[in-house]
C-alpha cells in the first residue's frame, strides 16, 4: 500500500485523523473550566490531552466527544489535590504517589466512561 494512500487503512490517512482529533482535543481542553487556574498550566492541559487520546485510541467504539474533556477534568484535579494533600504513609504511599496522578485520573476515566460512554454516542 502507497504510504500516501488515501484508502481507509493507509498511515497517511491514520496520521489525518489523529491529527484532526488532536486539534479537537486541544481546542476544549483549552477552554476547559477557565476561571480556574489550576487547569491553564501547561503540564495539566498536556495531562488532559493525552488521557483524552489515549482514552479515544484504545477505545474503538466511542469516539471523542465535547464534554469528555469536562468529566476527566473533575477526575484528574480530584486525583492530584489527593496526592498532594499530605505526606501518605504505608500502604497509601503508593496509592496517593503523585507520579501516577495521570495514570489513576486515566483509570477512573475509563471507568467513569463505561456508564456514561452511551451518552456521547
Amino acid at each position: 500500500m502507497h504510504p500516501l494512500s488515501q484508502d481507509e487503512d493507509s498511515p497517511w490517512t491514520q496520521y489525518q485523523r489523529d491529527h484532526s482529533l488532536r486539534h479537537t482535543i486541544a481546542q476544549d481542553v483549552a477552554r476547559t473550566f477557565p476561571t480556574e487556574s489550576y487547569f491553564r498550566q501547561t503540564h495539566v492541559q498536556q495531562q488532559l490531552s493525552d488521557i483524552l487520546l489515549v482514552q479515544a485510541k484504545a477505545n474503538g467504539t466511542l469516539q471523542y466527544r465535547q464534554g469528555m474533556h469536562e468529566l476527566l477534568a473533575v477526575l484528574l484535579i480530584a486525583v492530584d489535590g489527593d496526592a498532594g494533600a499530605t505526606e501518605p504513609a504505608g500502604e497509601l504511599r503508593g496509592v496517593l504517589d503523585r507520579r501516577f496522578v495521570e495514570h489513576d485520573a486515566f483509570a477512573l476515566f475509563e471507568r467513569v466512561m463505561q456508564t456514561c460512554g452511551p451518552w456521547y454516542q
